[in-house]
């Protein structure tokens, strides 16, 4: 009997510990459930669950907010209520499908589709769906993200591309694109047309339209790009396919990805052969242009250049009749003064012949300028040495006003003295009009700070203000028909371009005109 009892009493101890241990496991069971919930209910993303049936049994906060209902009013409700219409059968049947073979095309995946809100408007989501168990009840959860900004944003991106290929394919410049290693990737219609390559043949492509002498050249210009990632642009001879050679200005842009690594290359090129060749003609007929204005101007001063070549004539005339004379008479002159006359003689050809050269110089034909070092100082000199007499045959006294140690500047003698020719031959020829007694021209050099500075000054009458605007554009004169081109300031003003410098013209305190150079200083 004892024993009975103490069966029974421990039997109802074990289910006491039974019924206790299930309330525990029915407590922590309600609390990962809580804590679950509160999980669900804190994501970002709108948790949805459904029932075989496809009702709604959970709706967490930010399905609320995303679709626009409380859970109070969606739970038990059928879950296309959230779906456009043409949604709703693919989801039944999807259903269907897997409660009866356990297959789906969905479950376990991320998929696309659109969501319907409250208030009926439609929006992008991205959804992923899940399935368990609880007993012999199968549900389902989605996770569903909002992607409206991302489908805008590669909306924009798709659009931005289109215009890209539509401004690439419709450009007028060739347009390339190449990796970093330059092979071209892509190409336009304005590229086939100017080489003539086409798509299709562009798999490995580099660089075939460059000339062998250049392709150092081209590689070094995309690695600055690649390297340095700034846009480059430079003038450079390209090849066609046919082999001819055009002139083309080339641009390289580098192109960079979302990390703004430096990932190809768009080169744009522009066919300017026929604007290169029109520049070469105009600078021929300028050259031409410039050496008719030379010309022109040594009939100005013919008259000191015939005077300058006739004194050493003059000169060996003398010395070879006094050496005749003698002869003539029987008389035998000493080998030491025949020697010392040869060497008089020889002087003066020798001068007769730096006189010629200089001339040549003045009106050389050659189109290269060979840049150096040069002195103002000098030009100043040289010009007064080919037109000093000149000026004083017209009663025009020059004051000289020459800086000492005066800074080179980077030019070509020929040219600076020529400039310095002309605006001496403009000063003479002011004055020749003016009814001046004391006819007067000032040249004066001088620097200041990083300038070099050059002044031709005459007291004649100026410049009135009406032809002000205008004294150093080509052909304008004020000279009677066949008196000058009008050429000679245009020159001046192109030659001190050339060489970075500039001319300005103004009245000085003598009633006169100067003329002021300016040219920077060769460091």
């Amino acid at each position: 009997m004892k024993d009975e009892e103490k069966s029974k009493e421990q039997l109802i101890n074990e289910l006491k510990e039974l019924r206790h241990r299930n309330f525990r496991l029915l407590e922590e069971s309600r609390g990962r459930e809580k804590h679950y919930l509160s999980i669900a209910q804190a994501a970002r993303n709108a948790i949805i669950s459904v029932d075989c049936r496809g009702n709604i049994t959970f709706f967490n906060y930010a399905a609320e907010t995303m679709f626009g209902y409380s859970s109070r009013l969606v739970l038990g409700k059928p879950v296309t209520i959230i779906m456009p219409e043409r949604f709703h059968e693919v989801c039944q049947k999807g259903l269907e499908r897997f409660i009866r073979t356990g297959e789906s095309d969905f479950i376990g995946k991320t998929i696309e589709i659109s969501g319907l809100k409250k208030d009926g408007g439609e929006f992008p989501v991205e959804m992923y769906i899940s399935s368990w168990k609880a007993g012999s009840e199968t549900y389902f959860t989605s996770n569903i993200r909002d992607i409206t900004e991302r489908k805008q944003a590669e909306d924009e991106l798709k659009s931005a591309k289109e215009q890209l290929e539509s401004f690439i394919n419709n450009s007028a410049d060739a347009i390339a694109i190449w990796d970093r290693e330059g092979t071209i990737l892509q190409i336009n219609k304005a590229f086939e047309d100017t080489f003539g390559w086409a798509v299709s043949e562009l798999d490995g492509m580099k660089l075939q339209m460059v000339p062998e002498h250049l392709l150092e050249e081209a590689r070094g210009y995309i690695q600055k790009v690649t390297m340095q990632g700034k846009a480059v642009a430079y003038e450079a001879v390209r090849r066609r396919k046919d082999g001819s050679l055009l002139e083309v200005a080339i641009t390289l842009t580098p192109i960079r990805d979302t990390a703004r690594n430096i990932v190809a290359v768009a080169s744009t090129w522009r066919d300017i052969t026929e604007q290169v060749n029109m520049n070469r003609e105009k600078q021929r007929l300028m050259e031409q242009t410039a050496r008719a204005q030379r010309l022109a101007s040594l009939s100005t001063i013919s008259a000191g250049i015939a005077h300058e070549i006739n004194q050493p004539l003059n000169t060996m005339k003398v010395i070879v009749d006094g050496m005749l004379y003698w002869h003539k008479r029987g008389r035998t002159l000493e080998q030491e003064r025949v020697l010392k006359n040869l060497q008089k003689i020889s002087a003066q050809v020798g001068r007769v012949d730096e006189i010629i050269k200089h001339m040549r110089s003045l009106v050389g034909s050659g189109s290269a300028t060979e840049m150096e070092l040069c002195n103002l100082n000098n030009a100043v000199s040289g010009a007064l040495g080919v037109l000093g007499r000149q000026l004083t045959s017209h009663k025009i006294n020059v004051v000289k006003k020459l800086a000492k140690d005066l800074p080179g500047v980077y030019g070509n003698k020929n040219r600076l003295e020529e400039v310095a020719i002309n605006l001496l031959v403009n000063a003479m020829q002011a004055l020749d009009k003016a009814a001046v007694e004391d006819k007067e021209i000032t040249c004066s050099t001088n620097a200041a700070g990083e300038k070099v500075i050059m002044e031709i000054s005459d007291n004649a009458t100026g410049i009135s203000d009406d032809i002000k605007d205008g004294i150093f554009d080509p052909f304008f004169t004020t000279k009677e028909t066949g008196e000058g081109m009008g050429l000679g300031l245009s020159i001046v003003q192109t030659v001190l371009s050339g060489f970075s410098g500039q001319i300005e013209a103004f009245n000085n305190e003598k009633g006169g005109a100067t003329f002021r150079v300016e040219l920077p200083v060769k460091n």
